[in-house]
């Protein structure tokens, strides 16, 4: 009987320093978020700096952010080919505006 007693209150310790554990790994895990998500925050432009944000706002902003800026990649290249070949067109030849004629 005196066996089942000790054996309860070293399990009730072990639980209780589980929990602690737990909880400070929480706290930390939250603390750890918090700090990228401020982060994002200071990151993304667009994001309002008025009032703290929800986490789905930062989520959303972050979204919207980069969805922006994905747009303005593709639009830059689709310009950018016309640039590279005209670029290229008067590079090949800098003392002339034509290739040279071939000897005949």
């Amino acid at each position: 009987m005196k066996a089942a007693v000790v054996d309860a209150s070293r399990t009730e310790k072990l639980r209780a320093d589980m929990k602690a554990a737990a909880a400070r790994r929480s706290s930390f895990d939250s603390d750890e978020v918090q700090m990228y998500l401020n982060k994002l925050t200071d990151l993304v432009p667009n994001a309002p700096k008025h009032r703290k944000l929800t986490k789905l706002e930062v989520i959303q902003c972050v979204i919207d952010y980069i969805c922006d800026l994905e747009d303005t990649l593709l639009s830059r290249q689709q310009v950018k080919p016309a640039a590279v070949l005209v670029e290229t067109q008067n590079t090949a030849y800098p003392s002339q505006d034509s290739p040279p004629e071939p000897n005949s």
